[in-house]
């Protein structure tokens, strides 16, 4: 038995749901102090227990068909954002790229992931949650909708969500990846500061390294092109001394990220550093 427990943080709130994705928007563009939900994501789980604050009026997605849909082509998915994860996970590991079929496994337990969507998990104000970094490393893309446009903005490159916007749908590229390595890092079934994900992608051709994605994302949002520049071209197996330099390229790159967010008054736990390039040396010797 789970008890759904909802605190009013305001004595009137009013909750609203869209028939259409125009609905929508017209609640977006007309009422104020309006929260977005998928499924009513903001959970604290405490054993049995669920606790969601309310604190704004509320828009939920979940019963708009537009943001309800799984569209799937040749070269990329779209999930809609009020797509439940236990519906992507039903369509199967061989429909969707494995990488991405295993980190939606790590999130949370099967009742969370009835309600929860990739949109929620990766909207998260205080942390990048476990599906920001396999959706980071692909360049995803996501359409965002106002009142008067429709954009696909790349999630590297998204700052936040303005006031009047929703994220309507993510665009998940498919790409035939030869190793594809997804770990999530922390305990089960909880976020904490040593919470992270890490998505490590590897593409050859004629033993020739040909593309290469590497993100690691939890209190910290790790991506450069850079440091998978520095290997893409190289002919397999990946040598020794390539490892080396990639790796102290990386330790440095993960420490003036750090330093900046120190500066913002963030706390890293220096535990996630070693483990980052544990994880990376790991992977890259599977080059070799």
């Amino acid at each position: 038995e789970i008890e759904l427990r909802i605190n009013y943080m305001q004595n009137e709130i009013s909750f609203y749901k869209g028939s259409n994705i125009q609905d929508l928007l017209y609640y977006l563009k007309t009422v104020n102090n309006l929260k977005i939900y998928g499924g009513g994501t903001s959970l604290y789980e405490t054993n049995k227990e669920f606790t969601v604050e309310i604190e704004n009026n509320s828009l939920f997605l979940s019963q708009c068909p537009e943001c309800c849909f799984i569209d799937k082509k040749e070269r990329y998915i779209d999930f809609g954002s009020g797509v439940s994860l236990t519906k992507i996970l039903n369509l199967g590991i061989n429909k969707i790229p494995s990488y991405f079929y295993k980190a939606i496994e790590t999130v949370a337990n099967p009742l969370v992931r009835n309600l929860a969507t990739v949109t929620g998990n990766i909207c998260s104000e205080k942390f990048y949650n476990t599906l920001y970094s396999p959706l980071l490393a692909v360049d995803a893309k996501l359409e965002i909708k106002d009142y008067s446009e429709t954009k696909l903005v790349s999630l590297s490159k998204l700052e936040k969500i303005k006031p009047g916007q929703v994220i309507s749908k993510i665009r998940l590229p498919i790409i035939d990846w030869d190793l594809e390595i997804f770990e999530r890092l922390g305990p089960v079934n909880e976020i904490i500061d040593v919470s992270a994900s890490y998505t490590f992608l590897a593409q050859s051709e004629k033993d020739i390294l040909t593309d290469l994605r590497v993100a690691f994302c939890g209190k910290i949002k790790l991506r450069s092109t850079e440091l998978e520049n520095q290997l893409i071209g190289s002919r397999l197996p990946i040598s020794k001394r390539a490892i080396e330099n990639t790796l102290e390229f990386a330790s440095d790159l993960y420490d003036k990220e750090v330093s900046y967010l120190e500066e913002q008054n963030e706390v890293i736990h220096p535990m996630l550093k070693s483990q980052f390039i544990n994880l990376l040396k790991s992977s890259l010797e599977k080059l070799t």
